[in-house]
């Protein structure tokens, strides 16, 4: 049997390589393989034949292993996807007025100011602690328009001058003052808050030495 020539045989590898991308540009890459080796049962008598079909298996493998990869990634961008669009529709509650936006806990035991830890404002202290509205370490334990109330309230029991910053320092936060505006623009939101902050006061007015406005005090002779 004659044998094909080199250049021959470069030829028929060029034709069969051309061959089979067109097939897989159409066709999956388990097609083509029974393709080529329908064609290798023809060829195979030829000498120089098996290296073509060596060289054709080895570029249909490459080319499956890509399709393969970029189905995976296509799966895993599919999966993020769902999962961003799940997270989306997922939103974090809002805090309630029984679940409070949570305050940083300081490292170290807080610190009052003299301001706020007069007698009188010691007994304040003292009564929101039992009310449940301020922790063991003067830490409000509300929301922060409620927290503003309450320094607002001390402002007015121990009848000194707005000073936001004696909180702010001690309760780690900035812009009290609009934390105030906020509760008193949702006043109906914490209408039940502030009414619970004022009878708590009133009805401790002797302890804190505090007469509220419209009260009167009566001293017995």
């Amino acid at each position: 049997m004659p044998k094909a020539t080199p250049s021959e045989l470069a030829t028929l590898l060029k034709m069969v390589v051309m061959s089979v991308l067109i097939h897989l540009e159409n066709r999956e890459t388990g097609e083509v393989r029974k393709i080529v080796d329908g064609a290798n049962g023809l060829f195979v008598v030829i000498p120089g034949w098996t290296d073509i079909y060596n060289q054709v298996q080895t570029i249909i493998t490459k080319i499956d292993k890509e399709r393969k990869q970029e189905i995976e990634e296509r799966e895993v961008q599919r999966l993020k996807d769902l999962i961003v669009v799940a997270m989306g529709a997922v939103k974090p509650k809002e805090p309630t007025e029984e679940q409070p936006k949570a305050q940083p806990v300081p490292a170290e035991p807080t610190v009052l100011p003299p301001e706020l830890s007069t007698e009188k404002a010691m007994k304040l202290w003292q009564l929101l602690q039992e009310a449940g509205y301020i922790d063991d370490n003067y830490q409000p334990r509300v929301s922060r328009p409620q927290a503003a109330l309450i320094a607002n309230k001390f402002f007015t029991v121990l009848d000194m001058e707005v000073q936001w910053s004696l909180f702010q320092d001690i309760w780690h936060r900035k812009n009290m003052r609009n934390d105030l505006s906020k509760a008193r623009n949702s006043k109906t939101k914490n209408d039940t808050f502030i009414a619970k902050l004022n009878d708590l006061v009133n009805s401790n007015s002797e302890a804190l030495d505090y007469v509220h406005p419209g009260a009167q005090r009566v001293h017995l002779t």
